[in-house]
């Protein structure tokens, strides 16, 4: 008696599950956010955090 085309559907399902796991990190980015950005100076860096901005828009 062949096995019925379900059986082995049901058989297959649970490898098809296990093929999509995700192993690597959950937040690639964390931690990022405490790192230097390389093309901002310091006295931009301090304007961004005083909220001034840069001024580009034109008055």
């Amino acid at each position: 008696m062949p096995i019925p085309i379900f059986v082995l559907i049901l058989l297959a399902l649970p490898s098809i599950g296990w093929a999509q796991s995700h192993d690597g990190p959950s937040a690639p980015y964390a931690g990022l956010q405490e790192r230097e950005i390389a093309g901002l100076s310091a006295d931009d860096i301090a304007e961004l955090r005083a909220g001034g901005g840069w001024r580009c828009r034109p008055s």
